[in-house]
């Protein structure tokens, strides 16, 4: 987590009253090894996207976060403030080489599932009457195409990301 202290008057480093240390960054892996449910964001490139998908993780009780390469960093002032801090509280990590890493996912038993508008893909009320699997990771992506066929292909269940779907959730 973030250490912070009181500032440091001597070294006048920082114009506010506090100083926040950034931990040295987690491995994926050790991130994943401490959740039971994941969120990969697959490269979002907007600030807003970004730090809502923290502030939502952390409402629907989601464990961490793993960011693909060219994700925008979620420390950028405007992914946090959209957070509302969820970004300095919830775990998360850069996922590299990706897409290879939903393989080591696979090995490590964890179900992937990524939301696609393309077909083919299963309903929402299919995938949930199914019930979860005990480790579940969702993949998501910018709007429109959502996830490359390259992310998709990688033993994942392809969730129907269209509005219809979503619109019937109970």
């Amino acid at each position: 987590a973030y250490e912070i202290r009181p500032r440091d008057w001597s070294s006048d480093v920082c114009s506010s009253d506090l100083l926040v240390r950034r931990p040295s960054p987690l491995s994926w892996e050790a991130v994943a090894a401490r959740a039971t449910r994941l969120l990969v964001l697959d490269g979002l490139t907007d600030a807003d996207n970004v730090g809502s998908a923290f502030r939502n993780a952390a409402a629907f009780g989601v464990d961490a976060l793993l960011l693909t390469p060219g994700t925008c960093d979620p420390l950028y002032r405007k992914a946090v403030r959209t957070s509302m801090g969820h970004v300095l509280r919830l775990p998360w990590a850069t996922v590299t080489p990706w897409p290879d890493a939903l393989d080591a996912l696979h090995r490590a038993g964890w179900q992937t599932v990524v939301l696609t508008p393309r077909q083919p893909s299963v309903p929402l009320e299919t995938w949930v009457s199914h019930g979860l699997a005990p480790r579940v990771a969702l993949v998501v992506s910018t709007e429109g195409a959502g996830v490359s066929d390259a992310v998709a292909d990688r033993k994942s269940t392809r969730l129907n990301s269209s509005h219809v779907a979503l619109s019937r959730m109970p």
